[in-house]
């Protein structure tokens, strides 16, 4: 079972763990709203009439006396330590316990033992014969629950000799139990020296009748190291003093390996889209200045020859000065398409859709492409972010530039549409089409793509020789 449960979603492994071996536990979200309560504490908060659902407003926290309430990042900073919460409407009613991480969506889970002490059913002759019989049935059956459990159980003394193991307890450790029961827990199961100080600190906890719950790493007979939680608690003889402690151990190395492939594909798509973006910006470079030197450079020089000219001229005539004039006005112009292309400065005045329909209306002087613009009317949706803004807007300006490089269209069509999830586009050119497979090996396009997966985005193109090209872009808003 607990394999299975591993392989759940880790929230479903801490709605488990409640209700069959922590009733009084529960789990907060990040807004600290309590979710899956355990079937005591549901009973506990309803004979006092409590039906909120916030952490705060139910508990009082002795650990913060400067603070009148607790956050979830105190919280997650301070996992594993033992803390103590008592009800605001009964404060003698107190529970202990530690908080743990059990999910990828930020969930803390308050693992609790309100019963820390397990009493094991007396030994010594000096009962009645019927208490002897009552004794043993109530051994045969707490001995009968233990070994039939899916989680593992051990048991040892104060020395922290095994005692007893159950059978799931054997599975997850490799050992038998003629080959656990008699030897010292620690030197068979721990192998590094951090293991052993926290195996330590828990032992002296047990030694002044104080129950716990921690990570701990052991090492299986195969070698294998295995993460595991263990619920611990000290074991009372008949008469109240303690002979020992009893554990519930729970592998969890399936949820941490989980959790440390997600966070190295985190890192790998961080790193991928930093160098798409350090290509980008390289390539951006270059263009901008053979630009600067094939156009707005060469009509400077052209300028200086003719004014040049024009000074070894006697007279000048009008049409001389009308002349420079509109060589002027073209180095401006071609100026501020530079700039336009280095930093689109009117996202932030005009948003993006005047934005996108400014850029396309300077395309109008060119004869061929023609372009048709259907975009979404009114402002810009509020949930779409600056940043998600200045990429589509790179984007369009990228795929327009790719047809005029490269397609030979007549016709571009651009559909930029939002509806609650995100914004949708489509773009299409009735040009000569490329090899799609070629097309993604390109630096401006492998940065489109990687901004687009940054965000959370689908990118799909639809692009065949002959037959022009189709891109489809969703981009969601959360």
């Amino acid at each position: 079972m607990a394999d299975k449960v591993i392989k759940n979603r880790t929230s479903d492994i801490s709605k488990n763990f409640q209700n069959k071996l922590f009733p009084y536990s529960f789990s907060l979200d990040k807004k600290l709203t309590i979710i899956n309560q355990g079937p005591s504490l549901k009973k506990l908060l309803s004979s006092y009439k409590i039906n909120k659902e916030n952490f705060n407003e139910i508990f009082s926290f002795n650990e913060l006396k400067k603070k009148r309430s607790i956050e979830y990042n105190w919280l997650n900073k301070n996992q594993d330590k033992e803390i103590t919460l008592a009800l605001k409407k009964a404060n003698n009613t107190k529970l202990i316990g530690k908080f743990l991480s059990t999910g990828k969506t930020g969930e803390l889970t308050f693992f609790c033992h309100v019963a820390p002490t397990i009493k094991v059913p007396p030994k010594e002759n000096n009962s009645t014969p019927i208490e002897k019989s009552n004794n043993i049935e109530l051994e045969n059956k707490y001995r009968n629950l233990l070994s039939n459990m899916d989680l593992g159980i051990m048991e040892v003394d104060n020395f922290e000799k095994i005692l007893y193991v159950n059978k799931a307890f054997e599975r997850m450790a490799g050992y038998s139990s003629k080959e656990l029961i008699g030897r010292m827990a620690s030197e068979i199961l721990l192998d590094e020296i951090v293991q052993e100080k926290i195996n330590k600190q828990e032992r002296k906890k047990r030694r002044q009748g104080k129950e716990g719950l921690y990570e701990i790493t052991i090492k299986k007979k195969n070698g294998d190291h295995r993460n595991w939680i263990i619920s611990g608690a000290p074991v009372l003889d008949n008469k109240n003093k303690i002979k020992g402690s009893i554990g519930i151990h729970w592998d969890i190395t399936e949820t941490r390996n989980l959790d440390s492939k997600f966070l190295f594909e985190s890192i790998q798509k961080e790193k991928q889209l930093i160098e798409a973006r350090i290509l980008a910006e390289e390539k951006q470079r270059e263009l901008i200045g053979r630009e600067l030197h094939d156009g707005v450079g060469q009509m400077l020089v052209y300028l200086s020859l003719y004014l040049k000219l024009l000074k070894e001229k006697k007279t000048i005539k009008h049409s001389d000065i009308e002349k420079a004039e509109s060589t002027i006005q073209k180095t401006l112009d071609e100026t501020r398409r530079l700039s336009r292309n280095l930093a689109p400065p009117t996202i932030k005045e005009l948003g993006l859709k005047d934005s996108i329909v400014e850029l396309i209306g300077s395309f109008s002087i060119l004869i061929n492409p023609t372009f048709k613009l259907n975009i979404y009317k009114g402002a810009d949706p509020e949930k779409l972010q600056h940043e998600q803004k200045i990429m589509m807007y790179r984007i369009i300006q990228e795929l327009c530039s790719n047809t005029f490089k490269y397609a030979n269209a007549k016709k571009v069509s651009i559909d930029l549409l939002f509806d609650t999830h995100g914004l949708n586009l489509k773009y299409h050119d009735d040009g000569i089409g490329f090899d799609a497979k070629k097309m993604k090996t390109g630096i401006g396009l492998k940065g489109i793509l990687s901004r687009v997966e940054y965000y959370g985005g689908k990118f799909l193109i639809d692009c065949k020789p002959q037959k022009g090209i189709q891109v489809l872009l969703n981009l969601p808003f959360n």
